[in-house]
């Protein structure tokens, strides 16, 4: 680390830097500092899910290793505002395919998903979130460095900068978030490895004073021609503390009921200067049906935007397409609900929010035109 972020780091802890919002945004600048700046990259990785208790394995008639979901995926990222994960996953026990597709860029968020046993797919438009790369499946699930920034940016949040401490036999600055208050509140540990690319390395969240779910990370440094090397979350293991079912979703166990492993291909980490900015657009097939929330209208991706359906048939599609969606997220929302920790509700619940805004717009729509049509 140069001087100067050894100074601004050493202020932060004499707490010459008062207030927390100052705090915050100063050691959001050590870690901008940190970070390699001008350059894109891309990569593969795999992972699974798997219930470690052998009774969640038996309820959901698993195979011994409790693997309920394995999935290969790709990223690419440029900046908060310039990056796109393509997750294809494989859902036992009937070995389902889906896909699940994120994009942002410039504020501007567009999101696919597809499941290729019932053939339903759909498409959304929204506004970005910092966190919404923080899911199951994710390369953001271990890609930390995203997600502080967001928080830290985040003035709801206090920010506490803890005694250095040792983990995995590397020098960590801790920092302390606490979002909310009394027993609603969630507090977040990071341990940052500021030598290497200011990324978090093991995050804690507690809820309640309990623990709620650990990530653990593992870096490795990447050649990259012409400059120095890059560090990038090469592995990492997720693993929740909650309940897995609806009737347990408030329990707290001392042991992970819930573990994601994910591990990124090496060979296929690419690094490069300057890449176009489609590819971090969706590219839609002709016919996706599209919830666009920044326009407020729905409509079929090549086909003239209307904010309505054009013909009671489409609107009574649409509405079974909606509800059908509604119904495959809420599935896998509630096997993975205790990876959303550290993620505001929104990101959460995403995808029946909008399915369930879908469902009330076509809803009204019908209506109208039954009343229109026995006028």
């Amino acid at each position: 680390m140069n001087c100067s972020i050894l100074v601004l780091l050493a202020m932060l802890k004499m707490l010459v830097i008062t207030t927390q919002v100052d705090e915050a945004r100063a050691f959001l600048q050590i870690i901008e500092a940190q970070t390699i700046h001008d350059v894109d990259f891309y990569l593969e990785y795999e992972g699974q899910f798997k219930f470690p208790v052998l009774s969640d394995q038996k309820i959901n008639k698993l195979a011994d290793d409790g693997i309920y979901n394995s999935y290969s995926g790709s990223f690419r990222y440029r900046n908060e505002r310039a990056a796109i994960v393509d997750i294809f996953h494989k859902v036992a026990p009937r070995n389902e395919l889906s896909r699940q597709t994120l994009a942002t860029f410039g504020g501007r968020s567009e999101v696919f998903s597809r499941n290729d046993a019932s053939g339903s797919q759909g498409g959304k438009i929204v506004a970005s979130h910092p966190e919404q790369f923080v899911f199951p499946g994710s390369y953001g699930r271990i890609f930390l460095i995203s997600k502080l920034k967001g928080l830290l940016q985040d003035s709801r949040n206090h920010f506490t900068l803890e005694p250095s401490q040792m983990f995995n036999k590397r020098s960590c600055e801790v920092v302390s978030l606490v979002r909310g208050e009394g027993t609603l509140a969630e507090v977040s540990h990071y341990w940052i490895d500021l030598e290497r690319g200011g990324h978090p390395i093991k995050m804690e969240i507690y809820r309640d004073g309990k623990l709620s779910s650990r990530t653990v990370v593992r870096l490795d440094a990447f050649a990259n021609p012409g400059k120095e090397d890059v560090w990038i979350p090469v592995s990492g293991i997720c693993e929740s503390f909650r309940g897995t079912t609806k009737e347990t979703a408030d329990d707290f166990y001392s042991y992970p009921s819930n573990v994601e492993e994910m591990e990124v291909v090496r060979t296929t980490v690419v690094f490069e200067k300057s890449t176009s900015d489609d590819k971090f657009k969706i590219k839609f097939n002709r016919g996706t049906f599209i919830s666009d929330q920044l326009r407020g209208a729905e409509y079929e991706f090549g086909q003239v935007t209307t904010t309505q359906p054009t013909t009671r048939a489409q609107a009574e599609a649409n509405l079974r397409a909606l509800l059908t969606s509604a119904q495959e997220q809420k599935t896998v929302l509630d096997a993975s609900s205790s990876y959303y920790d550290g993620a505001s509700w929104v990101v959460g619940y995403l995808p029946l929010l909008f399915c369930g805004m879908g469902f009330i717009a076509v809803s009204v729509i019908l209506v109208r035109r039954f009343k229109n049509g026995n006028a």
